[in-house]
């Protein structure tokens, strides 16, 4: 189906629609007798109790920002595992064998990367 035939069938569906309320306005409305009774009792009217002023008087606040009871630590500056010329070669060669052969030799890569081309040039 294409679009045009289904504007076509649902303008003919508003048209019929159209037309049947229509006469149905024109048409005489059958009501049921009226049957007479007692004049209908009015109800009391009762105030309503309010419990809350309207939203827009009242002030919303912000709770209070969080507090944390100690600060956070700095982490602890790490420095060399030695403290002189004896010291840094004892651990050159304890990394160096604990690396074994293979991985060692990469110290010698880093020492040349930081401009020195024996580790006895390190100050």
């Amino acid at each position: 189906m294409s679009l045009e035939s289904n504007i076509e069938k649902l303008t003919l569906a508003v048209q019929e629609l159209t037309r049947v309320m229509a006469d149905s306005a024109k048409s005489p409305v059958i009501s049921q007798p009226v049957q007479a009774s007692a004049p209908p009792v009015a109800a009391p009217v009762v105030a309503p109790v309010v419990t809350a002023p309207p939203l827009a008087t009242q002030a919303v606040e912000m709770p209070a920002a969080p507090t944390f009871s100690a600060p956070v630590a700095a982490p602890a500056a790490q420095g060399a595992p030695f403290t002189d010329a004896r010291g840094m070669m004892e651990y050159v060669m304890s990394t160096y064998t604990n690396l074994g052969a293979e991985k060692g030799a990469q110290i010698q890569g880093i020492i040349t990367a930081l401009g020195h081309q024996n580790i006895n040039e390190i100050k």
